[in-house]
């Protein structure tokens, strides 16, 4: 048998009720990229959380 490796990347935004949801998917999927272009497996938050 074989051994399988699973790893994740996460990106996380916060949606505010006054704002329209898919902005805060659309800061979410950016973040994960970063994730991503940093060398996976990370977490990375949406720029406007750490500000």
């Amino acid at each position: 048998m074989g051994t399988t490796s699973v790893g994740a990347s996460i990106g996380a935004s916060l949606w505010q009720t006054e704002t329209v949801p898919h902005a805060a998917i659309e800061r979410a999927d950016q973040a994960l990229y970063r994730s991503k272009a940093n060398g996976k497996h990370q977490i990375t938050l949406d720029e406007t959380l750490i500000a």
